[in-house]
């Protein structure tokens, strides 16, 4: 027997039966449930083609799930004055999911424009989001799904609406000609800059589902494919899910070692949903393995596949090709700030880099030593002793010890001279540090870093630009 029922119904029915799947304890229920799941399989292209929808769903029956075994223990008949009120609490929590339940499946029925829809009598409620900008936008992206299922429509007030649509793509986000035309009223507005979702579990429910992203080193390479992941979510209000291997390129200190340095900056950026290691072997299965559970969906490294393109133009280029982002274009590290660093001009050069050519340190010893500390910095004495050598001038050391040390003295100084390395890589995620671009005679790295002050106005290559920082 065939019965016609809304496809949010449809969707409502596979999550109950995966829930059912999940928690049934007695073996026969739990085959007839499984069977059941089955013959709706055929019908999953409704639910894998909305997946953060259904995974909304899958929450809320979920949540009405455990509150439905609350509300069984109670014994009617020796009710007391505490237990009434508890069990006044638990209907309406179940009442409000509901209602949320059925926001989520009208959601499913305008998606598919599905024959058949569920109707409820209750009076529609209306809510305008105020949006002041694009920053609070992706601050509040939890918090803008949240409210999409407190109310039956929303509206937004917000300087860029296209973006909003861009986003959140959900039907029942109107305009004020929708609003008119469905005889609606604004119940609530509500200044997102105020609303905060506090409970962190909760938050995490109603954040997009995040991209996953794997990346090799090395590290100063690595630092600069930061910009794809926070490109991305300025794009799609999706975080990253980010795993870091040796696979493409070993990091000059392991995979591991990295990771464990990184992560008290790189797990804290806005961007980053979650940061985990992935070892070369995980990531051969996540290859070849059709099956693999946890398969990445943006490889960040797959530039170095093709060497010539990367050798013969700029990072902006580069990245614009592979992953169809304007590198760059918004900071992507955020760093803490030191006061001691704030009147220091920090210098770091590699050894393996050779000769700086476009800048005279000595020119910028003698200029600022008198008003500034002028410190060498970096994490291996060999650097340091290559400057000595190289470049005549005697200037103190700074060595730093962990990759949160070498970030904060960057983002905090006066101004950062630096060749091609992973502290350059900071100063140009940090953005808004001055800092210049030291090359040497590789025609390559010139041309890689061609349009670098285009993409970070702080970045110069001569000494003749540094008046423009007003040190």
């Amino acid at each position: 027997m065939l019965i016609e029922v809304s496809i949010g119904e449809l969707v409502d029915k596979i999550s109950i039966l995966e829930l059912k799947q999940k928690y049934i304890k007695n073996p026969q229920k739990k085959q007839e449930a499984s069977k059941e799941f089955n013959t709706l399989l055929k019908h999953s292209s409704y639910v894998s083609n909305q997946f953060f929808f259904y995974s909304l769903l899958y929450h809320i029956n979920e949540q009405i799930w455990f509150l439905t075994d609350e509300i069984k223990k109670f014994e009617f008949n020796q009710l007391t004055e505490e237990s009434t009120k508890d069990f006044a609490r638990i209907s309406n929590d179940i009442f409000i999911l509901n209602q949320k339940r059925f926001r989520l499946k009208k959601i499913f029925d305008m998606i598919y424009s599905s024959g058949v829809k569920e109707q409820k009598s209750y009076a529609e409620t209306y809510c305008k989001i105020v949006v002041k900008d694009e920053e609070v936008l992706l601050d509040k992206i939890a918090e803008i799904n949240y409210l999409l299922l407190e109310y039956d429509y929303v509206l937004f007030e917000a300087p860029d609406i296209r973006k909003i649509q861009e986003i959140f793509k959900c039907p029942t986000i109107i305009d004020e000609m929708i609003l008119k035309n469905l005889g609606g009223t604004i119940t609530h507005t509500i200044d997102l800059i105020e609303y905060t979702i506090q409970d962190e579990k909760i938050h995490k429910k109603y954040e997009l589902l995040p991209i996953k992203y794997v990346a090799s080193g090395t590290l100063g390479d690595f630092i600069h494919q930061l910009s794809i992941i926070n490109e991305n979510f300025y794009r799609t209000g999706a975080k990253g899910y980010l795993y870091i291997t040796d696979y493409f390129c070993m990091f000059n200190w392991g995979s591991v070692k990295t990771y464990h340095d990184t992560y008290e900056i790189i797990s804290k950026q806005r961007y980053i949903h979650t940061y985990s290691m992935y070892s070369k072997q995980r990531f051969m299965q996540s290859i070849f393995c059709t099956n693999n559970e946890e398969p990445f969906d943006i490889n960040l490294s797959s530039w170095r596949a093709e060497p010539h393109f990367f050798n013969s133009n700029p990072w902006s280029k580069t990245f614009e090709k592979f992953y169809r982002i304007e590198w760059g274009k918004h900071k992507w590290l955020d760093v803490p700030y030191d006061a001691k660093w704030e009147n220091c001009i920090l210098i770091n050069t590699i050894d393996y880099r050779g000769t700086i050519e476009n800048i005279d340190f000595t020119e910028i010893y003698e200029k600022y030593n008198k008003t500034h500390k002028i410190l060498f910095i970096c994490n291996a004495e060999k650097h340091y002793k290559h400057f000595l050598s190289t470049y005549k001038i005697q200037i103190d050391c700074c060595y730093l010890n962990n990759f949160t040390e070498i970030c904060t003295a960057i983002r905090s100084c006066k101004l950062f001279v630096g060749a091609l390395s992973l502290f350059l890589s900071i100063a140009h995620a940090v953005h808004d540090v001055p800092h210049l671009i030291g090359l040497n005679e590789s025609h390559e790295d010139k041309i890689r870093m061609s349009d670098m002050d285009k993409i970070v106005s702080t970045a110069k290559f001569s000494f003749k630009e540094i008046e423009t920082f007003n040190i």
